[in-house]
């Protein structure tokens, strides 16, 4: 009689990827594939034994309702405010501060960043329609004033105390006409708004935390707009005119027509920013340029690293993410495939294996949105890779 061979299925083996398409089918036999586990490795110490173990991959659940039936589109976890800053909703987004909404802005909010000046945390936003949006962490305290309001006039006077009113918020009461935003804060008493009042009285005026960065000296042109990102008390933003912008000193709001640098060791346009130790560090479609603060007293406060260039260049600001000391992004279709790499200690290098590449190359060249995130959970360091389609619908997610 015959005598069947016996097969041990190893739970712990090399992944060999061939055939996988980005679906759960193995389509060679022979290959092996694992879903949705992590396996830790633990050494005895004294016997040199090794000991695998399999455990489920750490998933998701519910943290609170904040907008129901209305789509996210970004999120950021503050330090200073200690909550968690989120925008939904489109075409215009509305951001909240936890459970709290603190404003709607114009178009989606794209990039969230977090800056500190003089001990007030600012949630920086990049919106869809190019303008740039602001939230200080002390704006959402006290929401109605008593300010003295003159008719034809721009100034608001006799207001008791201007804590957390900002340039750029926008304010309503009985004659501010309506769509008015404050101009400037002049003094603890009296700010001024951007259109004249229609009548005369002493009245409330409440105004809204979120506000909006009216400098016409900011670039709001460009298919791929960058974030902000801030160093040495600047807040410095690409465009795909070339240039890394920065703010005026000590301001998330002002800025000069002159305070910018060329991104120019190569001809690709600049489409992301991010600040790295140092180094402000700017991404083309097909390079890396690394800028210092020299501290320049007009113009940018930046000097070209270009010892540092490389030739390796990046999707846009949504397909970068830093993890501690590291930075995780997709690199550009221009050399052909594109990968996950990695920056660390000034140095790039590719993480992602051949079948994530494939998986990438495939939704890259249909037009879908890939996001990149990085976290830590369950004792592992995770890069989440979001592949969406038309930019809002995920269709693949993968660690």
């Amino acid at each position: 009689r015959s005598i069947m061979p016996t097969l041990r299925v190893p739970l712990v083996g090399v992944h060999n990827e061939r055939g996988v398409d980005g679906t759960n089918a193995i389509i060679i036999g022979q290959d092996q594939r694992f879903l949705n586990c992590v396996f830790d490795l633990v050494k005895n110490p004294i016997t040199g034994k090794s000991t695998f173990y399999v455990e489920k991959r750490p998933g998701w659940q519910q943290n609170t309702i904040v907008s129901a039936g209305n789509p996210s589109t970004g999120l950021i976890k503050t330090d200073i405010l200690n909550s968690i800053v989120s925008a939904f909703g489109t075409p215009n987004s509305t951001i909240f501060d936890g459970q709290t909404n603190v404003g709607t802005i114009t178009g989606e909010a794209l990039h969230l960043s977090e800056s500190i000046l003089s001990s007030i945390g600012y949630v920086m936003i990049r919106a869809s329609d190019g303008t740039a949006w602001y939230y200080p962490s002390d704006a959402k305290t006290q929401l109605t004033y008593t300010g003295k309001v003159t008719s034809g006039a721009v100034q608001v006077d006799g207001i008791a105390s201007t804590a957390g009113m900002y340039s750029g918020q926008s304010v309503s009461s009985a004659n501010i006409a309506a769509g008015s935003r404050i101009s400037t804060i002049v003094s603890t008493t009296q700010i001024t708004l951007n259109a004249a009042a229609s009548g005369s009285a002493t009245e409330a005026i409440t105004k809204t935390p979120i506000a909006k960065i009216l400098s016409a000296n900011l670039v709001t042109t460009g298919t791929n707009l960058s974030a902000f990102t801030d160093m040495d008390g600047y807040q410095f933003y690409v465009a795909e005119d070339g240039y890394v912008y920065n703010s005026d000193l000590n301001t998330v709001h002002l800025y000069t027509a002159s305070n910018k640098i060329a991104a120019a060791i190569s001809a690709d346009l600049p489409v992301a920013i991010v600040r790295y130790k140092q180094y402000i560090v700017c991404f083309g479609q097909g390079s890396i340029e690394f800028f210092h603060n020299a501290g320049n007293p007009t113009g940018s406060p930046l000097n070209n690293d270009e010892n540092l260039f490389k030739r390796i260049g990046i999707q846009n600001q949504r397909s970068l993410a830093q993890l501690e000391d590291d930075i995780y992004f997709i690199s550009s279709s221009r050399d052909g495939d594109i990968h996950v790499k990695k920056l660390s200690y000034l140095q790039v290098a590719e993480i992602s294996t051949a079948a994530i590449d494939k998986i990438l190359g495939t939704a890259n060249a249909q037009g879908n949105v890939i996001y990149v995130n990085a976290f830590t959970l369950g004792g592992y360091g995770l890069l989440l890779l979001q592949v969406c389609d038309t930019g809002v619908i995920p269709t693949t997610n993968f660690f």
